[in-house]
């Protein structure tokens, strides 16, 4: 889904301009001469492609890899460029600076060629389920292979294998030729439904909403992806390699067929701090192998226990601490609803404020920027957010999740009402949806298998997507990295650039681009906050 927001992002600033190209690294010092004073037409993106079309019949193909960058400037402030950009777009008013994996020149041949070899997009227009249910359905690799292969499933990586095939109920060593056009139908409505979702949201979410509720774990993200516990039946977590990825499934929710091989090496899963799909500190803390150095440090030192040794040593000793505690089923929210069994004054503060907005609490509350350190990292604990980062990153954490912060009140607001405004789009998309299909299959014939509901693929039909701000911000308090939405989604333009590109991206008013790009092994809680302070 990242790629298809940078494509988004991109059109609004690129097209219908022209462009002088350079290639600072000389990496790409022929494509850029070849497309230098050409108008960009249009750009699009493929699975994990992007194009551009410039005039000239010229098309530039990038894949960014793992920490590409496409990046937009405002001309006056723009940066040097870095031994990485391979290209320099520039005209009048804007600047930008791509880094990627790839970056190569064809012509429309060149596309044709890449659209033919890559698989069905869902979130593109032009999707065809039923040229992939062909394909598929003669293949007799597993369909857990073909999820991760872009000749098939264009898109999708290995989060979302795990989660898509455990919504559809299939186990990912089922033959593909095995499975029924229902249980196609069903991996293709899932994977149409959670890349439109990562697509709104600028997240990796698959966890619907409701059912998180109703499982009492509304923090919950994804339900089996290194988990050690499906987060739906609590059963155990398999995992495995396949074709040098790891592998997941809870085999009580995904039941092995008759044809479906069983498992060679299947075990506990290995679970680790993902930088790419963070969970909340609460459900950290119950694995406590997933849990950083200053976390596991922190957590021990609470209970009075020893916080020196390697992380190895560590982890043993705070699973050993926590083996017979009793977690609460349902992590602490703020506000009037719940607080935390220890009620820390800012808490109080916030549940007598929701009760009483008068209330002379509010004034003797401590404000984050008045905490130490520890009491900082006390009340992020409480709220389920983590607590690394030095004291400015913890002070603007607690901040932007706090009711009591003008900043947090505002911007939660503002979200909450967006995703209202969302569902409720989506509700009527769907009944406008349902409406036409019935129509249009009135007249089937009735020996005609019906094989449930079709999503409607590609973005445009989506509604309002979700900033770049808004999503760091979402992002940061869950404590995500900005590389769960894909890095090279970055715009520094001033406001009033921006608006003239088109672009819906982030946009500062000042720009911090002159320091080095964040590396994804970085928190990036703070630098996210920022961002979205400074774009409002």
């Amino acid at each position: 889904h990242g790629v298809h927001r940078v494509c988004r992002a991109l059109n609004g600033a690129l097209a219908g301009r022209a462009w002088q190209a350079s290639s600072p690294n000389g990496r790409f010092k022929d494509g850029a001469a070849a497309i230098s004073g050409k108008t960009c037409r249009k750009l699009e993106a493929i699975g994990k492609n992007l194009f551009a079309f410039f005039d000239g019949g010229h098309v530039v193909h990038v894949h960014f890899g793992m920490s590409g960058r496409w990046a937009i400037f405002d001309r006056t402030k723009a940066p040097e460029p870095t031994p990485t950009t391979r290209l320099r777009l520039e005209d009048e008013r804007v600047v930008t600076h791509l880094s990627a994996m790839t970056v190569a020149l064809g012509g429309e041949d060149l596309f044709a060629e890449k659209r033919a070899a890559l698989g069905q997009d869902p979130l593109r227009e032009d999707a065809d389920p039923a040229a992939l249910w062909e394909k598929l359905h003669g293949s007799r690799k597993s369909i857990g292979l073909l999820l991760m292969d872009q000749g098939f499933f264009a898109g999708v990586g290995n989060i979302y294998r795990a989660e898509i095939l455990f919504k559809a109920g299939v186990h990912p060593n089922r033959p593909a030729n095995s499975i029924s056009r229902e249980d196609f139908d069903r991996i293709w409505m899932h994977s149409a439904d959670l890349l439109q979702r990562g697509f709104k949201m600028g997240s990796i979410l698959t966890v619907d909403k409701d059912e998180a509720i109703k499982l009492r774990r509304p923090v919950m993200r994804r339900y089996i992806y290194n988990q050690s516990r499906c987060g739906r039946c609590r059963g155990q977590v398999l995992s495995w390699n396949m074709a040098n990825r790891t592998c997941y499934a809870c085999e009580a929710c995904q039941p092995r067929s008759a044809d479906t091989p069983a498992v060679e090496g299947a075990r506990e899963p290995t679970l680790f701090q993902s930088k790419c799909a963070t969970d909340s500190l609460q459900d950290r803390l119950q694995t406590p192998e997933k849990l950083n150095l200053a976390e596991l440090r922190a957590a021990l030192e609470e209970r009075g226990l020893s916080s020196k040794g390697a992380k190895k040593s560590l982890v043993a000793r705070l699973a050993a601490a926590t083996a017979t505690d009793v977690f609460p089923a349902e992590s602490p929210k703020v506000g009037a609803e719940v607080a935390t069994a220890n009620e820390s004054p800012m808490v109080k503060a916030e549940v007598a404020t929701a009760n009483n907005p008068q209330s002379e609490e509010v004034e003797a509350v401590l404000r984050p920027i008045q905490m130490k350190v520890a009491e900082l990292r006390a009340e992020l604990a409480g709220r389920g957010l983590p607590t690394h980062g030095r004291k400015r990153d913890l002070v603007e954490r607690l901040e932007a999740a706090s009711p009591l912060s003008s900043r947090g009140a505002v911007v939660n607001s503002a979200i909450e009402l967006a995703l209202e405004k969302e569902a409720a789009e989506a509700q009527e998309a769907d009944l406008v949806a349902a409406a036409a299909e019935q129509k249009r299959t009135k007249g089937r014939a009735k020996s005609e298998p019906r094989t449930g509901r079709r999503p409607k693929t590609g973005t445009k039909h989506l509604g309002k997507v979700r900033s770049a701000a808004e999503a760091a911000l979402e992002k940061a308090a869950a404590g995500e990295g900005r590389n769960v939405e894909h890095v090279a989604e970055l715009d520094l333009r001033s406001e009033a650039g921006a608006e003239e590109g088109g672009s819906s991206t982030v946009q500062p008013g000042r720009r911090r681009s002159a320091r080095r790009p964040r590396s994804n092994s970085q928190p990036a809680g703070s630098a996210a906050v920022k961002r979205a302070k400074r774009s409002r």
